[in-house]
């Protein structure tokens, strides 16, 4: 079960998010986001008690973070010429990648780099095949991929 603390930091993160995207503070604005930060803690449970799967975070944290916001900045200016072009065009690419078994760790890490590897503007993760070591990726500009098949960033 999870704990209060998981329970009250959920509900006042949802809570604050809705009172930031309103952008009001009334009476009626506070209510809807008491109710609306219950709901998404409510569903948040129920997710997590009927997970088939389970996950668990283990990961280089720098790698992880640090590396797609540093390819921001050069993924972005890659887009805008391709855009700027006269026939922006994408690509689907294999990137090579381990997805590994079916244990919590695993599941963890392909969930991680599907997720990291989909923030950069000129990528995202179209699939991951069962059968194969790679990533189906759709890029609009073409770049090399990285060799590395565990964390592929």
């Amino acid at each position: 079960m999870l704990g209060l603390l998981t329970l009250g930091s959920t509900w006042t993160v949802l809570a604050a998010f809705y009172l930031l995207c309103a952008g009001g503070f009334t009476a009626d604005e506070l209510i809807v986001a008491a109710a609306s930060g219950l709901v998404g803690t409510g569903l948040s449970v129920l997710i997590r008690r009927d997970a088939e799967r389970r996950f668990r975070l283990r990961a280089p944290w720098r790698r992880v973070i640090l590396r797609p916001l540093a390819n921001l900045a050069p993924d972005a200016a890659r887009v805008a010429r391709v855009l700027l072009s006269a026939h922006p065009r994408g690509e689907a690419v294999v990137q090579p990648f381990a997805p590994g078994g079916a244990t919590p760790r695993d599941a963890g890490r392909r969930a991680l780099v599907t997720l990291a590897a989909s923030l950069a503007p000129n990528g995202y993760v179209l699939r991951i095949p069962d059968a194969s070591d790679g990533l189906v990726m759709h890029r609009l500009a073409h770049v090399p991929p990285p060799q590395d098949k565990v964390w592929p960033l």
